[in-house]
């Protein structure tokens, strides 16, 4: 099984890889929604989709480009693209979007891996 976190903080991301790699999870990490779009669309075209996207929703759009709607344009690019990809928001911030598996309220205070983790086995 194949994961991508596109998360542009490095500890947040240590985390969610921690519990992918449990589940038995390779993961690609991108930074960028340029970086997170090209890989997932690269993967589709040589025949190795990823199997779940895990996805922050504040991160920048290219390296300087910071945008509190990021993980929105994601979203919003996988469907106008028709790219069918189980979809895990990991965010400070609840949100509430039909067309994802669910949303991980993260906070490095609480203990949100347990639920990260049941949410992806949902998926199968």
């Amino acid at each position: 099984m194949r994961a991508i976190n596109i998360e542009d903080k490095v500890l947040k991301h240590t985390s969610i890889k921690r519990v992918l790699s449990n589940l038995k999870y390779e993961v690609t990490w991108k930074k960028t929604l340029t970086d997170g779009i090209e890989e997932i669309k690269q993967a589709s075209a040589k025949g190795r989709p990823y199997d779940l996207l895990v996805l922050d929703m504040h991160f920048p759009i290219t390296k300087d480009d910071y945008d509190r709607k990021a993980g929105e344009k994601v979203i919003a690019i996988l469907e106008e693209e028709h790219i069918k990809l189980p979809t895990i928001v990991c965010s400070s911030v609840h949100y509430d979007i039909p067309q994802i598996v669910g949303c991980v309220f993260y906070n490095e205070k609480r203990s949100w891996e347990m639920e990260l983790s049941k949410l992806i086995k949902s998926i199968d």
